[in-house]
């Protein structure tokens, strides 16, 4: 799980422990969610700093990468105090996360998969709306399916060569 330190703004990344306190942290929103004490830091949603953590999957060890982007979308007319916050966080946050995407990219090539389902519909406070975002992840999934399967080849063979891109 990946969380951020509120007084530091550090990265932390939680590899053992309490499975239930750690994902409580990893999705803490500020302002939302109350932050999360853990081992004498308080800590928020790792999303403020590494929206989508794939550089922890890779310095991890992980070969092959299958992440999900489920930003909503920045183009949304608002109309209240906390969308107009939620707006502008979701527009900082996408442009951080378009830089750390590119630097994977370029590290990882067909080895990262990035899944995006349609959830732009969406909004923040929508939290017990479970079928649409269920739906759009599976059928996002699905159409992943085919270059998943390329990666997961490419590092069994012995002498890789790279999958082709489609």
């Amino acid at each position: 799980m990946v969380a951020v330190d509120v007084d530091t703004g550090e990265e932390i990344v939680i590899k053992q422990g309490k499975i239930g306190r750690a994902l409580a942290a990893s999705i803490a929103l500020p302002g939302v969610h109350d932050p999360v004490r853990w081992n004498g830091r308080l800590l928020v949603d790792g999303g403020v700093v590494n929206k989508v953590p794939i550089s922890v999957a890779v310095d991890l060890g992980a070969d092959v990468v299958v992440a999900v982007d489920v930003s909503g979308d920045v183009t949304k007319p608002v109309s209240t105090s906390l969308e107009v916050l939620a707006q502008a966080n979701s527009i900082t946050s996408r442009a951080l996360l378009c830089a750390q995407l590119e630097l994977m990219q370029l590290k990882l090539r067909s080895q990262l998969i990035l899944i995006c389902p349609d959830v732009g519909s969406i909004k923040i406070l929508e939290l017990n709306e479970v079928k649409i975002p269920l739906e759009a992840g599976r059928a996002a999934t699905e159409a992943a399916l085919p270059a998943i399967e390329r990666a997961l080849e490419y590092c069994r063979l012995e002498q890789p060569v790279p999958p082709r891109v489609t």
